[in-house]
Parts: structure tokens; C-alpha cells; sequence
């Protein structure tokens, strides 16, 4: 299988109001304030053998020894309510207020509750283990993405039915035929790629019996100058153009002197983004701070999409970059428009008080984008996994989590100190409501047992819904820069 079968996010946008009725005497009691409300439902994983034909929702797949195993999501209904809460906490990091106790697996709570520049924090209780995610009021509020979101939990769970629907459903495409374009010159390499979301097929024919696919998708059919996928000369989709090829007749150059990235072989990938389905279009080789491509006169409903990838001067650090190609046509990988990350060093952030400053590490300031802080502190057999979501800023306070099962001397061991490991992530855009945070957060799903680059309390979206996530990565102009310290 040449990759997973891509992935809805199973969010629905859910409210209440909250109001008092008429009391007596011919008075009557103004209605309460309406509360925002935000629901986290837990689901337990488990990996199955895959079968194309389970009403179970597929989260992930991966090849075990020739075998496929699928990734699905279950109930845990109460099974795991004494274990879940969620707490506030002021700009200060300190708990205001009760905490959230949760109610047949879902803890649900109040944006109005969040004290200003506060937070809420979800935790989940692992024997002497602690995973955490904290989200401020300002990043939780930016967007409705996180209005009701899924989230995985590490206890084992009673499980019950498994989360249903939103598989993409595997199809065999048939009698593929495509024409050249008329308007074509050159000589091209005579080897034709076919792409699905499945697989890639090569042929020197401009026709093909079969490919496998997914339900709805337009397949790809593609020919390059080269004999590698790197200068296209014409590409097309089936049902798009009557199934005539288009001619890439010009020659295009896309700058990189603009970009901070360095890799010792810089490549820019080019994709075409078709009905919600993403397909190879080129791998550009960047020399001299410019790399060759070809291009139509005009598209056809598809966006192109273009990236860059690697790490910056400074040691530790990985890059990526990522943006559309403009109506004019143009490439440029100018993410010092973003940020300039010249400033960034190898080095760990610094802790005090239980406030990370990051400056030390990277020079952030008020820059437009996503943050994740994310810690793991253990001592004597005890471990604390605390994930924390803000916009961009120098410092973030780490919200105080409700450690009160343990010794007052084990929950200060569990403090995050200067010597605690930290992963640090950053996406700069243009603007902060550019990229949801649900959307963001996938960069970190799947952490099970691994350490904190990854969520331990993960978001949980099918492949279905990665599919349509990776989409509005791809075509949101951004600058990503990540840094781990054990």
C-alpha cells in the first residue's frame, strides 16, 4: 500500500444558554448570562486488523509485516469519569474556582469561566503517571475548531462501540484514457505516472485498465521533460478537461533567497490540490537560491501548492514552509516574512517559577501564529506529561495542575523545572486566526507512549479528516520551526 487511505473531524457545533425563570410578586428575574461551552470527549484506542469493510472509523494505518493494521476509537462511557477532570487557572497559573468533573466519559466547560489571560487545563490520572493539555482563554476562543473535539486517554477503558462513519471507501478505477494536449512541444521522457490516494502506477501507455482509489476521488495522470518527476511537461485528471492533458509550456522560477531553511539537498515540492484530493505534481532541486518549474497558462479548478523543509542555522531546530502559488504564478519561500529565525539558537528555553521563557532558545516576540510548550517532569516512579496551547509569546505560564492524589512533596517534584525535557512548536502566519488550532494540534497526535513532541492526551481525527487538514495546511501560508531538549 503505498499510503493510508487519507482522513472527517468528527466536530459538531454545540451551545447552551443558560437562564432563570419569573419569580413571584409581579417581579420577574433578568435570564442569566448564555455560557460558550466547549466539550472534550474520551475515546479509547485499539489497533485491529484493518478490514475495508468495518462501519468503524480508521484513524490510522500502517504496514505490520505484510499485514494492515487500522487504528479505530472507542467508548469508554464512565468507566474513566474519576479519572478525567478539568480545572481554570488565572493569568498567574493558579486554580480559580471548581474543578469540572466529567460525566460518561466528556468533561464540558464554560469560556466565560476562564478567568482573563487564563486558562483551562484537561488532565487525565494514569496511576502515578499525569497527562495534560492546556489550552489559553484567547487560543480555545480564536476559532470554533476546538467547540467539541475528541480526545484520547491512556487508562484502560471498558470498551464500547467503536466511533462509526467517515471512512473513505476503497474503489477500483477502471478504463483510464487520456489525450495529449495538441498545443505540447518537446520531447518528453515517455514514462506516464498514473496517482491515486493508494497508489502509483507507471506506464508508457496513455491508457490503463485499473488503479486502486477512494470513492470520489479524480485520479492523477502525469508526464515530465525528465526522468524523474522533477520538470513536468503535462498532467491531467480523470473527468477534468475531457480527458485531455495540460501542456506545461512555462518555465517558471521560484526563489528561495528569502529563506532561512537549509538542507543539504534543498528540494521544493509541488502539489496539486484537485476535489479535496492532494496529488504529486513535482520535486523542484534548488540551486543558486532558485529552482525551475513548468506551469500551464491558466488551471482548471486545481490549487497549486508548493513546500520547503529542513532546519535553519542554528542546530536542533527543524523547518518547513509552506504556501499557494499566486495568480501570477509565482514561488517564493520567504518565510523571513514571517519570522526572521537567524535569531534562533541551540539552546533550552529557561524556567522559572514555573514560566518558560523561551528567548534564550528563540527570539519571539509578538509574531501572528500557533505555540505548543509541552514538558515531561518525573521523579521517584511519578511522571507528569503537560502539553500547553497559546499564540505566539516569549513567555508561558504553566497552568498548575490539580496534583492534590499525590504528597504534597511529589507534586512539587512534578513542577516543570529548568531541568524538565521540553519540546517547543511554532507556526507563524500572517495572521492568528489563519490556521485553526484543531487543525494545528494534528501535528502532535498519536503520542502514546512516546515522549512529549507528541500529545499523550491526543486529538483524535480519522484519516478522512487529516486528509482535509493536511488541505488547509497546504494551502495557508505558514512558517513551522520545532525544537526538542531532554
Amino acid at each position: 500500500m503505498k499510503k493510508a487511505v487519507m482522513l472527517p473531524l468528527v466536530a459538531a457545533i454545540s451551545g447552551a444558554m443558560i437562564g432563570c425563570g419569573g419569580g413571584g410578586g409581579g417581579s420577574s428575574t433578568p435570564p442569566g448570562p448564555s455560557l460558550t461551552y466547549y466539550t472534550f470527549s474520551f475515546y479509547k484506542s485499539a489497533e485491529v486488523d484493518y478490514n475495508s469493510s468495518s462501519s468503524c472509523t480508521v484513524y490510522d494505518l500502517r504496514e505490520d509485516n505484510g499485514d494492515t493494521k487500522a487504528l479505530n476509537y472507542y467508548a469508554i462511557g464512565s468507566s474513566l469519569d474519576a479519572f478525567l477532570k478539568a480545572v481554570y487557572s488565572d493569568a498567574e497559573g493558579n486554580q480559580v474556582g471548581s474543578e469540572v468533573s466529567a460525566s460518561n466519559g466528556t468533561l464540558k466547560i464554560a469560556l466565560e469561566n476562564i478567568p482573563d489571560d487564563g486558562y483551562v487545563t484537561l488532565q487525565e490520572q494514569y496511576g502515578n503517571q499525569v497527562f495534560a493539555q492546556s489550552f489559553s482563554k484567547e487560543v480555545l476562543s480564536s476559532d470554533s475548531s476546538m467547540r467539541s473535539t475528541y480526545l484520547s486517554v491512556r487508562n484502560p477503558a471498558s470498551q464500547g462501540s467503536c466511533l462509526t462513519g467517515g471512512n473513505d471507501t476503497p474503489t477500483t478505477v477502471t478504463n483510464l484514457a487520456y489525450t495529449n494536449d495538441e498545443d505540447a512541444t518537446g520531447n518528453p521522457n515517455i514514462q506516464l505516472y498514473y496517482d491515486s490516494q493508494l497508489e502509483t502506477i507507471t506506464s508508457t501507455n496513455n491508457t490503463l485498465d485499473s488503479i486502486e482509489g477512494v470513492r470520489n476521488e479524480s485520479t492523477m495522470i502525469s508526464q515530465y521533460r525528465t526522468t524523474d518527476r522533477s520538470q513536468l511537461f503535462q498532467y491531467g485528471f480523470n473527468g477534468w478537461n475531457g480527458n485531455s492533458m495540460k501542456f506545461t509550456g512555462n518555465l517558471g522560477t521560484a526563489d528561495t533567497s528569502k529563506s532561512q531553511i537549509v538542507n543539504t539537498t534543498p528540494t521544493i515540492d509541488l502539489n496539486a490540490i484537485y476535489n479535496n484530493f492532494m496529488y504529486e505534481l513535482a520535486e523542484l532541486p534548488v540551486s543558486g537560491n532558485q529552482a525551475n518549474y513548468y506551469h500551464p497558462d491558466e488551471r482548471q479548478g486545481e490549487t497549486w501548492a508548493y513546500s520547503m523543509s529542513g532546519s535553519i542555522a542554528a542546530a536542533g531546530w527543524e523547518a518547513s514552509y509552506q504556501d499557494v502559488i499566486s495568480t501570477t504564478w509565482s514561488i517564493s519561500i520567504d518565510d523571513e516574512g514571517l519570522f526572521m529565525s537567524n535569531n534562533a539558537n541551540d539552546a533550552k528555553p529557561s524556567v522559572s517559577n514555573e514560566t518558560v521563557d523561551v528567548r534564550a532558545s528563540i527570539a519571539v516576540d509578538t509574531e501572528k501564529g500557533l505555540q505548543r510548550i509541552a514538558y515531561e517532569q518525573g521523579q521517584g516512579g511519578y511522571l507528569v506529561k503537560h502539553a500547553v496551547y497559546t499564540h505566539i509569546s516569549p513567555t508561558v505560564k504553566i497552568p498548575q495542575l490539580d496534583l492534590s492524589e499525590f504528597s504534597s512533596s511529589v507534586a512539587d517534584s512534578l513542577r516543570i523545572t529548568s531541568s524538565s525535557k521540553i519540546s517547543q512548536s511554532y507556526l507563524f502566519t500572517e495572521n492568528d486566526k489563519d490556521m485553526a488550532l484543531s487543525d494545528f494540534m494534528t501535528a502532535f497526535r498519536h503520542g502514546g507512549d512516546g515522549n512529549v513532541d507528541n500529545d499523550n492526551m491526543s486529538i483524535v481525527k480519522s484519516l478522512q479528516d487529516m486528509r482535509y487538514t493536511l488541505n488547509n495546511i497546504a494551502q495557508t501560508r505558514s512558517y513551522y520551526l520545532h525544537r526538542y531538549d531532554n
